[in-house]
């Protein structure tokens, strides 16, 4: 997760095709005929003309520029990198009808029985890891996300390894309810997946806006279940953003 720019630090969350021009080499290839054994010599060995003075000569001159073009491409792929509002206002009238308002660019994974989800990275994100910028506790538009391929993150970022659990609720982490239908989902997705470790980190959003606690039985219960105290993402001290 990340977060860059020097007001709005950007936080990446957790191939790259690299395409080497090749300019055209040019060869310059001189040879002399080797000798063949001396008939006046039956002990000569056709290996005598190794230590004769008329060897082949073979020059090749290469000028490759593929470190320069590498360097150009990421810098074009890292500046391309474009951000979007987590809260998309053009459904703010209707939040919870068709396309949801957060990350409203993004497609959601479904699997019958299961909620539906987004992973970083993956197949359907083409190996790309989630952008975040933004730290705004009153307007979730604007915190912006992004997608871009870890070799290539936008200036400024800083990558946060491990698993972290991004969650989305249009209601209210501190009631029971809503903030067990938001967390339960991550406990049987991590069962699911049969993952060994717990999440490193929890980045909780509501509206669009960030939320850094959620209520303190919904806080005991998640703790009780991963084993460790719960890491509620604040993104201080990165990047010196907002």
């Amino acid at each position: 997760m990340l977060q860059a720019s020097t007001q709005n630090p950007i936080f990446y969350l957790s191939s790259f095709t690299k395409t080497l021009y090749l300019p055209p080499c040019h060869l310059r290839h001189t040879f002399r005929s080797l000798p063949h054994p001396s008939p006046s010599n039956p002990s000569s060995s056709s290996w005598d003309f190794i230590s004769t003075d008329r060897v082949s000569t073979v020059s090749i001159d290469c000028t490759v520029n593929c470190s320069q073009e590498l360097k150009s491409m990421a810098s074009k792929l890292q500046e391309a990198v474009t951000f979007l509002p987590l809260k998309d206002l053009r459904y703010s009238s209707r939040p919870l009808q068709g396309h949801t308002w957060f990350m409203s660019s993004m497609l959601d994974t479904h699997e019958k029985g299961e909620v539906q989800y987004q992973e970083f990275p993956s197949k359907a994100s083409k190996g790309r890891v989630l952008c975040l910028k933004g730290r705004d506790t009153h307007d979730g538009s604007w915190n912006l996300y992004a997608l871009a391929w870890p070799q290539t993150l936008p200036p400024n970022a800083t990558l946060l390894k491990g698993l972290t659990f991004v969650s989305y609720n249009h209601y209210s982490y501190d009631n029971i309810w809503h903030g067990l239908s938001s967390a339960v989902p991550f406990v049987a997705w991590h069962i699911k997946n049969k993952c060994s470790a717990p999440p490193m980190r929890w980045v909780l959003y509501h509206w669009g806006e960030l939320r850094t606690t959620m209520g303190p039985w919904l806080n005991s219960l998640m703790e009780a279940t991963f084993g460790d105290p719960l890491n509620i993402e604040k993104f201080n001290g990165i990047g010196g953003g907002t």
